[in-house]
């Protein structure tokens, strides 16, 4: 009788309670040097949104960025989408990128992996935020947070290093 009862239990609460959300990349903001023209500039939005695998795009003239949106579990692909911006005649500056999920320590250092887009936000030690930032990254351990990071086009060193921690909304 008991075996039934935790049985029932642990199928209704199974599937009652919430799981614990993945990490994802939820926005990326590309610098672009040349934006100066809506009319020039939107083809080469709308190709570079499909190369990265964006669900939304707005381009910003005044700025010279486009923000790239990201629907959950869509593959975040940076350099399809800077391949793409090259075969334009617009120059490629730089891309923060914006993902939500837990923190974790890995080999020393605090880092925010997005094992669905294979993107690790890493803190590295000799930053100089990390002094300002480990009491919030204290506060934030095992917490879902949203971290910013800079993408730098690096095959030996693909981890995003961490510019700002977030509590997450």
């Amino acid at each position: 009788m008991y075996k039934l009862l935790a049985l029932c239990l642990l199928v209704v609460f199974g599937i009652v309670l919430p799981e614990k959300a993945n990490a994802a990349v939820n926005e990326a903001v590309m610098e672009i040097d040349g934006l100066y023209c809506p009319f020039c500039a939107a083809p080469t939005e709308r190709r570079v949104k499909k190369a990265m695998g964006a669900s939304e795009a707005t381009m910003y003239l005044q700025q010279g960025v486009i923000v790239f949106k990201f629907a959950p579990q869509t593959p975040f692909k940076p350099e399809a989408g800077i391949k793409k911006l090259g075969d334009s005649s617009y120059k490629y500056v730089g891309m923060t990128v914006n993902a939500t999920g837990t923190l974790s320590s890995s080999g020393g250092s605090v880092v925010l992996k997005v094992p669905e887009n294979d993107v690790t936000f890493k803190l590295e030690d000799s930053d100089e935020m990390t002094v300002k930032a480990k009491s919030v990254l204290d506060a934030a351990s095992g917490r879902e947070v949203t971290v910013e990071g800079k993408y730098f086009p690096n095959p030996n060193d693909p981890n995003l290093p961490i510019l700002k921690v977030y509590k997450a909304s």
